[in-house]
């Protein structure tokens, strides 16, 4: 109370006043450009992981059948980085037929 109080008697307390309440604001302002740049960094990765999936299942659909590009959207959903996408990628490339594609899948999952 002794700051304020001196501060009151000086003529300085609007002034110590309003320096706070601008450090406060630029500290929240600073904080919240980190929290939106980070958000948006997260939301750009999954719209990209999203973006990969669909063209998964469309390049399934148009090799083998639309129910094997179904049947391989259900096991997209659980592949949650890049590398495993451009895998399933690999394997559309490689098998012969829609139930060797997805029983590949199902093998190399880890829920089986």
């Amino acid at each position: 109370m002794a700051v304020v109080d001196r501060l009151h008697e000086s003529g300085e307390l609007e002034e110590y006043f309003v320096a706070r309440g601008r450090a406060y604001q630029q500290k929240y302002r600073a904080e919240g450009i980190e929290q939106g740049i980070e958000q948006g960094i997260e939301q750009g990765i999954e719209q990209g992981l999203a973006a990969e999936r669909d063209l998964l299942r469309r390049q399934a659909a148009r090799k083998f059948d639309p129910r094997t590009a179904e049947r391989l959207a259900a096991l997209l959903a659980d592949i949650a980085d890049s590398e495993g996408l451009a895998a399933v990628g690999d394997l559309i490339i490689d098998c012969a037929a829609g139930e060797e594609l997805i029983a590949r899948l199902r093998d190399s999952s880890p829920h089986g």
